[in-house]
């Protein structure tokens, strides 16, 4: 038996409008369902994105079962290595400012990542697609 990948990942907020329309104006995912101000669904590749307001999905009683979470989460987006520069350039352009970038050790193929928030805080990360590579990861192994 195995796991063949992650097929949801769920961020929390309390303006799930704000989020929608951050997560829209610059990713234009494809969007599943909305359900102001419960929550949204967004395609994003062969995954979904769900964004969820945390005062809702925190209450007892609800379908799936009750969950949520405070403070920052972290979770990356991966591009096509090539794609790189033009998604710093779409960052600069919509002034959303990069917290931090990273060009990881050659154990990483030398993939670059940049840092960003989202308007509920989170660590988002965009990375190259060889950051993952068949060898394996080597945590906190970077050039900078």
């Amino acid at each position: 038996m195995k796991i063949n990948k992650i097929i949801e990942t769920v961020i929390y907020c309390d303006n799930v409008e704000e989020m929608f329309d951050f997560y829209q104006d610059v990713f234009h995912f494809e969007v599943i369902q909305k359900s102001f101000p419960r929550g949204v669904f967004l395609r994003c590749g062969e995954s979904v994105l769900a964004i969820f307001n945390r005062s809702m999905t925190s209450q007892e009683g609800q379908l799936p079962p009750h969950h949520g979470t405070k403070g920052a989460q972290h979770f990356a987006f991966e591009i096509p290595d090539n794609e790189y520069e033009e998604w710093k350039k779409l960052f600069a352009e919509k002034n959303i400012p990069i917290e931090k970038e990273i060009t990881w050790s050659s154990r990483n193929n030398g993939a670059r990542s940049f840092y960003f928030r989202d308007p509920a805080g989170n660590n988002v990360e965009i990375a190259e697609k060889k950051l993952w590579n068949p060898e394996g990861f080597t945590f906190l192994s970077s050039t900078n």
